[in-house]
């Protein structure tokens, strides 16, 4: 899809699967402004594995198993909550 400059997208996303590579996941970081809200028991946000070359973008909010809300840093936070 071919967007005309200067467009920029903004959206939240719930569960986000990996949708590609790193180089997928740096277009996003630097064309939409997205947030992707995960929650520690839900196992769509770790498919497809990484180990196949997927990735994802920055922007994730965990919520934790205490139910905090909290702001990952960079593309595929390795946190253990």
């Amino acid at each position: 899809m071919q967007l005309p400059d200067p467009v920029k997208i903004s959206t939240i996303g719930y569960g986000l699967p990996r949708l590609g590579n790193r180089a997928f996941a740096d277009y996003v970081d630097a064309n939409v402004n997205l947030t992707h809200i995960t929650y520690h028991h839900d196992p769509f946000p770790t498919l497809p594995p990484r180990l196949l070359g997927f990735q994802q973008p920055s922007h994730e909010v965990h919520i934790d198993q205490n139910d905090n809300w909290v702001e990952c840093p960079g593309q595929e936070d390795q946190s253990t909550e």
